[in-house]
């Protein structure tokens, strides 16, 4: 796939903006890892639409050209400046869902959550709900919402992929990993444009 249609994700927790003195004087902070990275205003809003715009996700795949195109303010220099600072800090990954590149991606980043699970409902018990009632609340299926809630605790995602696999193993089932990972990865913007989680570095290392 090529990059213009390899999909977009931003890499890790946002601490905030960071106000100076003048009234212009505002940056972003980011932790990646163990590191914290301070950027200025125009990478640091690219990277808050690298999370996805909810109104268009059902219909948009979320790439660069859809990450730039939504910051119109931006001449098309200052974009591919702003954009590039995000790549060479590593705070934006491209992916294609379907290449072996998503393994390695899933082995060297996990999938942290950041927002309440909230079970079934009878009306619909096949789908599972997470989020922050009433507005940012969004339905998974059974495996996607257990790999929100409980990958983290392996070291990377694609540890959390294989440790589920094992499980329905155990439990009878057959599952595959490497579809679980690119199933997630493909609906993963809904988990962060709704800030139900975040990326990170795999624990131990990592990219």
């Amino acid at each position: 796939m090529v990059d213009e249609q390899r999909l977009v994700f931003p890499v890790g927790q946002f601490g905030g903006m960071v106000r100076g003195d003048g009234p212009g004087d505002v940056r972003f902070s980011i932790r990646r890892g163990d590191a914290v990275w301070t950027v200025e205003s125009d990478p640091g809003t690219l990277w808050l639409d690298a999370h996805g715009q909810l109104e268009t996700l059902a219909t948009t795949a979320w790439t660069r050209a859809a990450v730039l195109g939504n910051r119109r303010s931006l001449a098309p220099v200052e974009e591919a400046k702003a954009y590039g600072q995000l790549l060479g800090l590593k705070l934006v990954a491209e992916i294609d869902p379907d290449d072996p590149e998503a393994v390695d991606f899933a082995r060297t980043h996990r999938l942290v959550p950041r927002a309440h699970g909230m079970g079934n409902r009878s009306d619909d018990p096949s789908r599972f709900l997470a989020g922050f009632p009433p507005d940012q609340v969004a339905t998974f299926t059974w495996h996607q919402w257990r790999l929100w809630r409980q990958s983290h605790l392996e070291p990377s995602l694609w540890d959390g992929c294989r440790r589920m696999v094992a499980d329905e193993q155990g439990a009878g089932r057959t599952l595959d990993a490497r579809d679980l990972l690119t199933g997630a990865l493909r609906g993963l913007h809904v988990m962060l444009g709704l800030q139900l989680a975040y990326l990170d570095v795999a624990r131990g290392g990592g990219a």
